[in-house]
């Protein structure tokens, strides 16, 4: 990350256990390299996740950010749910159909 946002390493180090006060500049360096705004960034939280995604012909490694709402997490846990129940119906419907003939 250091050599991403145009650091040392142990400038980098001294930003990450708050021996040094970050800059807004540096915000935005962290913030580039993750491809997110620093409103993002400084929002994070367990929702939000990074999957490094390995690019070829490419320095080092691409980050995708990816943040789902509750909202929408219920969403698909809903349907889940709702897929889960109609497999159960049709066993039960197969199985109904099966011992009859």
């Amino acid at each position: 990350m250091a050599e991403q946002i145009g650091m040392s390493e142990r400038q980098y180090s001294r930003l990450e256990t708050g021996e040094t006060e970050v800059k807004l500049s540096q915000l935005e360096a962290v913030s580039e390299v993750f491809g997110i705004t620093v409103i993002d960034l400084l929002a994070f939280d367990e929702r939000v996740f990074f999957n490094n995604c390995e690019q070829a012909h490419a320095f080092g490694s691409n980050n995708t950010y990816n943040a789902s709402s509750l909202k929408e997490r219920e969403l698909y846990e809903s349907r889940i749910k709702q897929l889960e129940d109609e497999v159960l119906f049709l066993r039960k419907h197969l199985e109904t159909i099966t011992s009859r003939g």
